[in-house]
């Protein structure tokens, strides 16, 4: 194995579904523990958590609005439909309707009463005693404090929710007291209807007054244009010169006159129709959201929130894929609020435009009635002109009054709505008091808890797996190593009991290294041979010396190697085992010879393999100990003698089986791999940690050896199944084929 060029493979991760089933059965102690407890957490939980009642009540909802100064015209809020019950809910759920709820029921509802009536008490002996300004405003202070501080309360127990399909809203409360819930539930929807009858009061007297205004100048002002009318009568004394020779100017005039009325009450609508344009802003008006490009956006808009709201069955709104869409939904919400004003401003300019364009068309209309007025007063008298301009601008003004006659009419009748109690919000079902607890859950909390207790546990598995580096299976050693997995030998059982910290037991080591020969047809030995076979079909080429290595100390080689002696011993093949860990032997130990001649004999005072080696009671098996401890084994086995020496055992023997030191610790192994044919790394299951196999197959590869394969030591094939690993094998017999067998790790 010379000038070999050699990369250690990275370890590939590949989904398994079987490892991941044994993972599962490895941890089945802590997944049920912790399931078991986070299910006794749930039910402790809700058997402390005090029992809440909820009471609802169904509204009915009109997300129809009429215009306050839109002279009778009706604007449909169909698109918007979803924010106008989104807006709904927040006012349920506001302060201000709390506060009413609070006033309504009265303080001594939500607080002590002793409290109460001592409160009343202090009150009345307060206003006996005729309280000052500031103290009168001090204690009303307190009281609103007090009131607000509840109200506060309240509105984290109620909830406003819409029926799917309808204009129907649910308005619960949750209280611990079923018929407080059921009582606040009730109060709450008809200060809602309350509250929203008093907004829409107040909206609607501010444009009532202000129409009122309005009208009532305008009514004064045609008022003084007639009496400046009829004055003018009685002053000039006017008489009517006839139609004969006035017939053409008089037409002119009155066509004119006809004119400038049709454009002064053109431009009157639409100073109106700016005003309001203004008024209402860029979300509220109606000629915005008709624009083409806001209605697409609109019924976008809509679109994606009814997705976002499907969705929101499958995942939770912290998912990456509903953060998009609602940035999504965002980005259309500023998308729309810009072409809303875009397209406001786009119609008040043109509105100012149209304006600008009908003052003058209204300027030079009378420009020219001027000047036809100018011809005409060759036939008429200067007074009947000025009475004449007085009674078009007097039926201007009157027919701009009538309109706002009517404007103050109907807000009038909306203003008296609020007395009736009329409002487009209708109770249709009230709260009924609730016949058993919402809350808590005993399936919620329960299951709660069992996922709590799951999801620690994973947590806990996680650590463990992470954090423990050892080697557990051949296709784990396999992916660290880069090279195949050539055998993979079971666990023995030991009878002598060994203390912690004790040194080797040599008699069980010794029995382990002989079980191939002592009891053939046990799974140990049948793996052996299979190793056997794997090194003999592994290399067309000569594969006579194999050297058997491992990262650090006990990880089996010696077992390992000897063991392999004597599988292919069994072959009728001359084997000569080795003992080339100069530093540590234990060859001689275990076969029970002398270590005065060996390796280092061999090598320094240049015995032959005859006088070294010593046969053994297995045929065919001669055992090479290390001979006596040399000062300086590296400088040994680097020498130019090893070469020869190994060379003399090639003649001598069939096969060569060296036991070398670790690659780790010293770098013997590493010098002897460039003597031999095949190099095979041997590791421990659940006892060589994978950074260790790594290290040591890449300081091979870094001197250009490639590791033939590698043997797993000590592995449990029962523990081998919580890996999600399950390696049947079977009993050797004779006959036809091989028996189902079970494997119990044998005992020495």
């Amino acid at each position: 194995m010379n000038n070999r060029d050699f990369v250690v493979d990275q370890e590939q991760v590949e989904f398994n579904v079987l490892e991941y089933l044994g993972l599962l059965r490895k941890h089945l102690k802590v997944i049920v523990l912790f399931g078991v407890a986070g299910f006794a957490a749930g039910f402790l939980y809700w058997f402390i958590t005090p029992p809440k009642y909820r009471a609802a009540v169904i509204l009915k909802m009109s997300h129809m609005s009429r215009d306050v100064i839109g002279f009778g015209q009706q604007f449909v809020w169909d698109p918007y439909r979803e924010e106008f019950f989104k807006t709904e809910f927040q006012i349920i759920e506001s302060i201000p309707v709390a506060e009413r709820v609070v006033r309504e029921l009265g303080l001594a509802y939500f607080t002590d009463e002793a409290d109460v009536a001592k409160d009343g008490e202090n009150l009345t002996t307060l206003i006996t005693d005729e309280l000052s300004e500031a103290e009168e405003k001090d204690a009303q202070t307190r009281r609103a404090q007090e009131i607000t501080s509840l109200a506060r309360g309240l509105v984290g127990s109620v909830a406003a929710n819409s029926v799917r399909g309808t204009n129907l809203v649910q308005v619960s409360f949750t209280a611990r007291d079923a018929e407080r819930a059921q009582t606040i539930a009730n109060t709450w929807a008809k200060a809602y209807i309350a509250h929203d009858l008093d907004v829409n009061y107040e909206k609607n007297l501010e444009a009532y007054t202000f129409i009122s205004n309005k009208s009532d100048d305008l009514r004064s002002k045609v008022d003084r244009m007639v009496a400046e009318v009829n004055r003018l009568k009685q002053e000039k004394d006017i008489v009517s010169i006839g139609r004969s020779n006035t017939t053409m100017e008089e037409d002119a005039l009155s066509r004119l006159n006809d004119l400038m009325l049709e454009i002064e009450s053109e431009l009157a609508q639409k100073m109106t129709y700016k005003e309001t344009l203004v008024k209402s802003g860029h979300t509220q008006s109606s000629a915005v959201n008709q624009e083409p490009v806001v209605k697409d956006l609109v019924t976008r808009l809509s679109q994606e929130r009814s997705k976002y709201e499907q969705d929101l069955k499958i995942y939770k709104p912290q998912a990456p894929v509903m953060e998009s869409r609602a940035n999504q939904i965002s980005a259309m919400e500023r998308e729309l609020d810009k072409q809303r004003r875009k397209v406001h401003e786009q119609l008040v300019t043109a509105a100012q435009a149209e304006i600008a364009a009908k003052e003058s068309e209204l300027e030079r209309i009378k420009g020219n009635f001027e000047r036809q007025k100018r011809i005409s007063t060759e036939t008429k008298v200067v007074a009947q002109s000025q009475i004449d301009d007085l009674d078009s601008q007097i039926s201007v003004m009157r027919k701009q009054l009538e309109m706002l006659d009517f404007k103050r009419e109907e807000l009038d009748l909306a203003l008296s709505l609020k007395n009736i109690g009329r409002s487009d919000k209708v109770i249709m079902q009230e709260a009924t008091k609730p016949g058993g607890p919402f809350a808590p859950s005993l399936k919620r909390f329960s299951m709660a808890g069992v996922v709590i207790g799951l999801l620690i546990a994973a947590g806990l598995i996680f650590i463990l797996e992470v954090t423990d580096r050892k080697i557990h299976t051949a296709e784990m050693l396999e992916r660290i190593s880069g090279v195949p997995s050539l055998a993979t030998i079971p666990r023995i059982e030991s009878d002598t009991k060994i203390k912690k910290g004790a040194t080797d037991n040599h008699e069980d080591r010794a029995k382990i290294a002989f079980l191939t020969h002592s009891n053939p047809t046990c799974a140990f030995a049948e793996n052996y041979r299979h190793l056997r076979t794997n090194i003999q079909l592994s290399k067309a080429e000569r594969n006579q010396v194999i050297l058997v290595t491992s990262a650090m100390s006990g990880d089996g080689k010696t077992i390992s190697s000897t063991n392999l002696a004597i599988s292919i011993a069994q072959l009728d093949r001359k084997v000569l085992l080795v003992d080339c860990d100069l530093r540590r032997p234990k060859m001689h130990k275990i076969f029970r010879t002398s270590d005065q001649r060996g390796v280092v004999t061999m090598i320094v005072d240049r015995d032959p393999v005859t006088k070294s080696a010593h046969h053994t009671a297995i045929p065919n098996l001669d055992v090479l100990p290390a001979g006596p401890i040399a000062p300086n084994p590296a400088e040994l086995v680097a020498s130019p003698r090893m070469a020869e020496v190994v060379d003399e055992w090639r003649k001598a023997y069939d096969f060569i089986v060296m036991d070398s030191s670790p690659i780790l610790a010293v770098t013997d192994a590493s010098i002897l791999a460039h003597q031999v044919d095949s190099v095979i790394f041997v590791a421990k299951a659940s006892v060589t940690i994978r950074d260790d196999a790594a290290r040591a197959t890449q300081i091979l590869a870094q001197n250009g050896i490639r590791a033939l394969g590698t043997i797993l030591n000590g592995y449990d094939y029962n523990m081998g199944r919580k890996y999600g690993y399950k390696y049947g094998y079977r009993r050797y017999g004779y006959g036809y084929g091989y028996g189902p067998y079970e494997y119990k790790a044998e005992k020495v």
